[in-house]
């Protein structure tokens, strides 16, 4: 025994222990034993911990061998069988290495691979399960559940009930962009309905207030509609007219050889427009001159308004008045009266040539006396004493002069 009452390791060489030394020494070892098996169960250490011997004084672990060796239950048990880090109080399965905290979870894998909750069966936490036992149709998207609206023809089976809603009036018709029924808020409007005329609705889904069988999107003029054939697609009052093709492709009430509409057929067809390009050219309208046209399509050259066969000089031509046909190139008679616009140019020489110059002999054999004007020889058109022939039907035939009273004719 050492100094101070203090058992030390050397003094328990033997296993006889002097009394009531070795007393102390035994209880005081109990003691520790008893003290470091509950210190086990609470986590605390016992190693240097000191008990009170029977004679008042220290007894110190340090200091005993059999201390030492009793301190096997000194610190916490810890029991990890899968070697995951996590002790079996903390891991829900510590016969599975991946199934501890920390772990990511694997939806629908029955396992509780995080020791959070158990499976996860809701991904999107809209409350209703996923996987395949699951009534979630898509457990990845929260706005897809049996609780949902389902949203017409948007490619989701929203509600998870039968897929898309595209027959939103359920008559059997889709409807949307690619659906048949054209209006799939009416179970009474449908391809199969039928239409009633007149009403502004479309209930056969036709594209016409009527019966369209040709689809062209006009009603037949049987059902109440304009279109004039309804077996041709061709033919409605949309389509553009093919002129002379015995087909009414607008269904106008025009005839399909009149294409200038002005009441006339075209000449090329039988009838007697000689333009049916032009509404103001047809047989009865007034003819403009010089304008290009036949109008009343009379067959007349244009520039020759008077028909004398000569245009007129303002436009290249010969005649030199063309309101008269009198007037023309070559014109050999005399005119006592000016041709309209004051001259008696009627051969369009430029010049006015009187009729009855002084002196002159008109008939072979006549006195020189005859056919001279008696006081002066008068413009043109004017009158004026003169002695004239007569001649008297024979025979033989005979001519003499007479006076009289005669008027000047020019050209």
């Amino acid at each position: 025994m050492s100094r101070g009452g203090i058992v030390r390791a050397r003094d328990f060489g033997s296993h006889s222990v002097p009394t009531p030394l070795g007393f102390g020494v035994l209880l005081a070892t109990s003691r520790i034993v008893a003290y470091c098996a509950g210190a086990a169960d609470s986590g605390k250490c016992c190693a240097k911990t000191a008990f009170p011997t029977p004679e008042g004084g220290l007894l110190r672990s340090e200091h005993l061998f059999l201390a030492v060796v009793l301190l096997v239950g000194c610190g916490p048990k810890s029991i990890d069988d899968d070697a995951d880090g996590y002790s079996a109080a903390e891991d829900c399965d510590d016969g599975n290495a991946a199934v501890h905290p920390g772990v990511d979870e694997i939806a629908y894998d029955g396992l509780d691979n995080d020791c959070v909750f158990g499976d996860l069966l809701d991904v999107d936490g809209d409350g209703f399960d996923g996987g395949t036992a699951g009534p979630d149709c898509n457990d990845e998207d929260a706005t897809v559940s049996p609780d949902a609206e389902d949203v017409p023809y948007d490619g989701i089976d929203n509600d998870c009930a039968d897929g898309d809603l595209v027959d939103v009036d359920s008559d059997g018709f889709d409807g949307g962009p690619e659906g048949a029924d054209c209006n799939d808020k009416n179970p009474a409007i449908n391809p199969q309905a039928s239409d009633v005329v007149g009403d502004d609705t479309d209930q056969n889904c036709d594209g016409a207030d009527g019966t369209d069988i040709d689809l062209d999107g006009f009603a037949s003029d049987a059902s109440g509609g304009d279109d004039c054939d309804d077996n041709d697609p061709g033919v409605n009052p949309g389509e553009a007219e093919i002129w002379y093709d015995g087909i009414d492709e607008n269904c106008d009430p025009m005839s399909d050889f009149d294409q200038d509409g002005d009441g006339q057929d075209s000449e090329s067809y039988g009838g007697t427009d000689c333009d049916d390009t032009l509404a103001n050219v047809y047989v009865g309208a007034a003819e403009v001159w010089y304008n290009g046209l036949d109008d009343d399509c009379a067959g007349d050259n244009d520039n020759d308004q008077d028909g004398d066969g000569y245009g007129a000089a303002m436009l290249g031509g010969l005649d030199c008045y063309d309101l008269s046909d009198l007037v023309f190139p070559g014109q050999s008679n005399y005119f006592a009266e000016q041709r309209g616009d004051g001259s008696f140019d009627y051969d369009c020489d430029g010049r006015e040539d009187k009729a009855l110059p002084a002196g002159s002999v008109l008939l072979a054999g006549t006195p020189d006396q005859c056919n001279v004007w008696l006081s002066g020889v008068p413009d043109c058109g004017q009158s004026a004493p003169a002695n004239g022939v007569r001649c008297v039907v024979g025979p033989p035939l005979a001519c003499f002069c007479r006076a009289g009273t005669s008027t000047q004719g020019c050209r």
